[in-house]
């Protein structure tokens, strides 16, 4: 790997989110970051532009890393690399922030405490893109399938579950996602405290059958079939294995 005394010359290619809030955190950092993207810039620049810079930064989607990899990449002392939870590629190692990234920008501090997960068979996250200073740790890059499945189950999902949550109270019962915030601060509060004895609450901690089988006759009478089987699912997941299969 070409050493690179500083902070170095950086190169962030990508038109979503991800490399919106990457783009933002650099500059916030004070890092010297230039950003290319099919859609704002020209295709003849992007050989210039790697040329000229210290790491190129992929911010791009999982299916078109390798292809890009193997056109662009020239350079074998050039570093790359990519933002991929669950894809290994040769030619560029991965640095994947642990976080959930909205439409609206995060303030410095946001930014600096996210965990990034290196692969363990290559450079650290300093030597990857130096300069920014988060937590990180590798994996085996082979780990990653595993890995990225469970951030998708546990971040994407548990969003997915909690905004059905606040449309049904708004549109059936007319209660706000307002009124239900508290709820929902206390449960990840519980979570980030490890209180673990206190997570599982209600009828899942009592292994109370009959409330269960109440629960998920209502959500099939309701016709959230998918709710009903997810909720089944979690008994499962809860080890709650006398409770399995209720309905």
């Amino acid at each position: 790997m070409r050493q690179v005394p500083g902070k170095a010359s950086l190169l962030l290619i990508g038109d979503g989110r991800l490399a919106s809030h990457l783009h933002h955190y650099l500059k916030l950092s004070h890092l010297k970051v230039t950003r290319w993207s099919r859609k704002g810039n020209l295709q003849s620049e992007l050989a210039h532009l790697i040329g000229e810079c210290d790491r190129v930064l992929l911010a791009i989607s999982d299916g078109s890393i390798e292809d890009f990899v193997n056109e662009h990449r020239t350079d074998p002392s050039h570093v790359w690399v990519h933002f991929s939870g669950g894809t290994v590629v040769k030619g560029a190692w991965s640095a994947h922030p642990l976080c959930t990234f909205s439409r609206a920008s995060y303030d410095l501090g946001t930014y600096k405490s996210i965990p990034f997960l290196v692969e363990r068979e290559g450079p650290s996250l300093e030597e990857l893109i130096p300069g920014l200073e988060n937590p990180s740790m590798p994996i085996p890059g082979n780990s990653k399938p595993l890995y990225h499945a469970l951030c998708v189950t546990a971040g994407n999902f548990t969003q997915l579950l909690w905004l059905h949550f606040f449309q049904v109270f708004e549109n059936s019962f007319g209660i706000s996602s307002e009124f239900c915030l508290p709820f929902l601060r206390q449960t990840f509060l519980n979570l980030e405290r490890n209180d673990t004895d206190d997570v599982a609450t209600g009828p899942i901690a009592r292994q109370d059958r009959e409330t269960i089988k109440k629960n998920i006759r209502a959500l099939r009478v309701a016709k959230m079939d998918p709710l009903a089987d997810i909720y089944e699912s979690f008994l499962k997941l809860a080890k709650t294995k006398a409770l399995g299969g209720v309905s």
